[in-house]
């Protein structure tokens, strides 16, 4: 589906988060991915624990690779590269280059409620395994710690009392893990 949308200064968002009231509602559009790795029988997948330097789930669990789309992801087309602003991401928050892509997924748009911000999902998947990726990594001040997990175990996590942001609750759904 088409999404029109503008560039806003963040400092909008940012006064509407603590309370002020614009002239129009601001609802920022965002991206997140699943990194999807193929480790023995079952696909994995790296997740992030937010360090306590973010504004937003500091301390919470999220899939990587996640933000807001900025105007480098402008193209003079008018229309927005959100699988390119992700790909930025990736290398930005762990250090990942686009090249180690093996394919990029669409999975829809997720609302978070939360946090009112909406996010275009996308899954990534990688051409190396964990320790050749653990290797390549070099994580950035955004997280604290990252970890691989079987797919179907991420549930039971999340139930075991992990807490996981609403966007990538949103994933887990969208892939029916």
């Amino acid at each position: 589906p088409l999404v029109k949308a503008y560039f806003a200064p963040y400092r909008f968002f940012w006064a509407q988060r603590r309370g002020l009231v614009l002239d129009h509602h601001l609802c920022p559009l965002s991206v997140s991915g699943v990194i999807i790795l193929n480790v023995g029988a079952e696909p994995a997948v790296v997740l992030g624990r937010r360090s306590n330097v973010v504004e937003q789930y500091s301390g919470v669990w999220e899939f990587i690779p996640s933000g807001s789309i900025d105007r480098r992801a402008l193209k003079e087309s008018g229309d927005v590269d959100y699988s390119g602003q992700l790909l930025l991401e990736l290398e930005e928050e762990i250090g990942i280059k686009a090249n180690r892509i093996k394919a990029v997924k669409p999975l829809g748009l997720i609302h978070d409620l939360v946090d009112d911000v909406v996010d275009v999902c996308l899954a990534l998947e990688l051409d190396s395994g964990w320790n050749e990726l653990r290797s390549a990594m070099s994580l950035s001040p955004e997280y604290d710690e990252v970890l691989l997990a079987p797919a179907k175990e991420v549930r039971k996590m999340v139930a075991g009392g992990m807490r996981l942001v609403p966007t990538s609750l949103g994933i887990l759904d969208v892939l029916k893990l």
